[in-house]
């Protein structure tokens, strides 16, 4: 089978946006300013993303949603962007998966309260694997799709075996997760390496897997750890790369241990309404930069600019740009040192 563009699967659920003054104390009140609705999760954000980047590269969504009023408001979202959703599976017997977002109004700080939902039960059964006619996959959210992190006596995980089951069939794989606890990071990201072509994924969530701290007792980067932690993600069989993303840039290491880094861009004060969906913004790039076969220092500036452009909004996708506004951002803003 001739192969050609990106499928995005995991994660597919809806985000209420809710700006509030301040985070209160516990028990105490605080004052919603804004509620927004927007899609979320990992499909329909980085496919959005992807598909504003560049219009004419094929984009296919997998995973599961109900069979409500929710779904069919994220699913016209996506055929909007003309994202192919013929692998998006409605279940009758659950709610589409969705999520509180409170977003601190001067800080953009945010915390998550997340309904599983629909997206739960998404498993490598739904692949159609034989019919997939993408040349890369991107399975997002470990962490957060329960059926795919639970464990296979065979793969370690249920993730690992549909790596596999891709990669048997001439796809090549990427992987992200959300940030979860270190003992469920290890126990899902490891055992699925091996089938990986690339993994993208924040500081955190690359330390975390590896028993490392990302940061100093000062908040300060810990760069060594995070190079130490990509090192042992190559060891573990990642057969391409690894690239990891942070506020202050990113990361590129190959399966050679090559490691290239790139300082984020340099925003004014006032700039961010919100980091919803940062990390998705990034990650399309990333893939983008990938798909393209650009070099690493090109993939590291380009998600760096995607993420720019999604801070300026408070959801995680109407901030999308084509590749000309990448460029365009990556001119108007200095770069910080990493």
């Amino acid at each position: 089978m001739s192969r050609d563009g990106i499928a995005i699967a995991g994660s597919i659920l809806v985000d209420t946006i809710k700006t509030i003054s301040e985070y209160p104390e516990k028990n105490m009140l605080t004052d919603i300013l804004e509620i927004e609705r927007a899609v979320g999760g990992c499909v329909p954000n980085t496919s959005i993303d992807l598909a504003s980047i560049d219009s004419e590269i094929a984009v296919s969504a997998y995973g599961r949603v109900g069979n409500d009023e929710a779904a069919d408001f994220i699913i016209e979202r996506l055929k909007q962007s003309n994202i192919n959703t013929d692998g998006i599976i409605k279940n009758e017997y659950a709610l589409t998966s969705f999520t509180d977002v409170f977003n601190e109004k001067q800080t953009g700080c945010r915390t998550f309260f997340s309904y599983p939902g629909a997206s739960a039960g998404f498993c490598e059964a739904d692949l159609d694997f034989e019919n997939m006619k993408a040349r890369m996959l991107h399975l997002g959210y470990l962490m957060l799709l329960p059926v795919m992190d639970s464990p296979d006596d065979e793969y370690g995980c249920r993730a690992a075996r549909a790596a596999c089951l891709a990669q048997e069939n001439g796809i090549k794989v990427s992987v992200d997760t959300v940030s979860s606890n270190a003992e469920g990071l290890k126990r899902v990201v490891i055992p699925t390496l091996k089938f990986c072509n690339y993994v993208i994924m924040n500081e955190t969530e690359v330390c975390a897997a590896t028993g490392l701290k990302a940061r100093k007792d000062n908040g300060e980067l810990d760069a060594g750890n995070i190079l130490k932690a990509m090192r042992h993600f190559i060891s573990c069989g990642v057969k391409e790369c690894v690239i990891v993303h942070c506020p202050e840039g990113g990361f590129y290491m190959d399966c050679n241990e090559r490691t290239v880094k790139s300082g984020s861009l340099i925003l004014p004060e006032g700039y961010i309404a919100g980091a919803t969906g940062a990390g998705d913004a990034f990650c399309a790039a990333a893939l983008y930069g990938l798909y393209n076969d650009f070099s690493p220092e090109e993939i590291l500036k380009l998600g760096s600019a995607s993420a720019a452009l999604n801070l300026v909004v408070k959801d995680s996708v109407s901030g999308a740009g084509s590749f000309n506004d990448l460029k365009n951002i990556m001119n108007k803003f200095d770069t910080r040192k990493l």
